[in-house]
């Protein structure tokens, strides 16, 4: 398999734990000895600071991936509303560029294995005033995308709908994480098969609840030992074949 320079990390929707995912598998792939980079190109709900709208996002994940680079190319745009990025662009007259975040991107994928893209909400989220979408962003960087959804009821419309438009749109899959899943009853039991069958899609990991992890400070807490515990085959399988340095679990 060809060696892949950067990976998606796609969402569901807002506020499922992509960012945690993210995080989690930069540190998973950190202490495997990977040169892992992050990357967050659009975030909105940023923190001012004296030096200016700074996003939490990216500040927990450049320490998860323990990276030295300047948060501005590893989150380009930054809007200060907690809401779409290209609303908020809109309403703060920020032109969100997509040459400038492919420039950073450049700059991350010369410098690591693997680089990590972690997406601003759904699918078809707006990212600029002129309402391009994460499809465009992802065809821009020419990656393949790990989409990240619930474990709970509603799931399978959520990621089968997602899956269908990424294929429609010729994007490559590489997998499925489920994650915040609690085994409380028989949907979450037949969740992960049932998208399997439906989608062909791999399900690469069932991620349930971790706590102790926090965005503002950054604190991954027991998250990389319990994302590690559960993780499945089928993506130390591709992470073998993609990185062979990855021996799997434990390694």
């Amino acid at each position: 398999m060809k060696k892949a320079n950067g990976i998606f990390v796609l969402g569901t929707d807002t506020e499922i734990g992509k960012t945690v995912i993210t995080g989690l598998l930069a540190g998973l792939l950190r202490e495997q000895g990977i040169r892992i980079g992050v990357m967050k190109p659009v975030a909105s709900g940023g923190i001012p600071t004296p030096e200016g709208i700074i996003s939490e996002d990216a500040i927990f994940l450049k320490e998860a991936a323990g990276v030295e680079d300047d948060l501005r190319k590893i989150n380009p745009y930054c809007l200060k509303n907690p809401m779409a990025p290209g609303v908020a662009a809109r309403i703060e007259k920020v032109d969100v560029s997509f040459p400038v975040i492919a420039e950073s991107y450049r700059y991350l994928q010369q410098r690591y294995d693997l680089t990590l893209v972690e997406g601003a909400g759904g699918l078809i989220v707006p990212l600029t005033p002129s309402f391009l979408t994460n499809i465009d962003e992802i065809k821009m960087l020419s990656i393949p995308v790990i989409l990240v959804g619930r474990g709970t009821l509603g799931t399978i419309n959520h990621i089968c709908l997602t899956v269908r438009v990424l294929q429609q749109e010729g994007i490559e899959i590489l997998g499925i994480i489920l994650n915040r899943y609690q085994e409380r009853g028989i949907v979450e039991e037949t969740n992960p098969q049932v998208i399997e069958e439906i989608t062909g899609i791999k399900i690469f990991g069932v991620i349930p609840q971790i706590d102790g992890i926090s965005l503002n400070p950054p604190r991954l807490g027991r998250g990389i030992a319990t994302l590690e515990d559960n993780l499945r085959p089928s993506w130390w399988k591709y992470l073998e074949e993609m990185l062979p340095s990855c021996t799997g679990p434990g390694s």
